[in-house]
């Protein structure tokens, strides 16, 4: 998105408080509800003795591991630091590319398709996710589609292949 695209959005969330104060609490509270959904999962798992528990803990911490690596490793710049004002400060440089909340999504969207559980909860959920992470500056379009895909094909792969 161009800074001049992404200004236009800005004031647009400026000049209406509600959809500014929605967007805030978006942002801050929807990762919350992606991580109790998948401690949902895991707990459901352990009550029934599941012997899937291990490879659902394992496979997501290992994919987050693996893209918080190659996003630190790549330490690519965030959208505020190429010249745009965004409405949701952070003082995080560099690490933009690829989204490791996006990442999470992906990896835990691809577990709920492997336990059949909340599957699309957490692909609306995630959805929100990417569109507020762009919205308030932190993160550009393809920080967001290229993080969901590196922990959704990753998970897919790990979890059925």
């Amino acid at each position: 998105m161009r800074n001049v695209q992404y200004e236009k959005i800005r004031q647009f969330f400026l000049t209406h408080e509600k959809y500014y104060q929605l967007l805030k609490i978006l942002y801050q509270y929807l990762p919350y509800l992606i991580v109790l959904l998948y401690f949902a999962m895991l707990i459901e798992l352990m009550i029934h003795h599941d012997e899937r528990l291990l490879r659902a803990v394992f496979v997501c911490l290992f994919i987050f591991i693996l893209g918080t690596l190659l996003r630190s490793g790549i330490n690519a710049k965030r959208p505020y630091e190429n010249g745009i004002v965004p409405l949701i400060y952070k003082e995080t440089t560099g690490k933009s590319f690829p989204s490791r909340h996006l990442i999470s999504v992906g990896v835990i969207f691809s577990c709920s398709i492997y336990l059949n559980r909340f599957i699309i909860i957490v692909l609306l959920l995630g959805i929100l996710i990417g569109i507020c992470r762009v919205l308030a500056g932190v993160h550009s379009i393809v920080d967001v589609i290229v993080g969901f895909l590196f922990g959704f094909i990753l998970g897919i792969c790990m979890f059925f292949i």
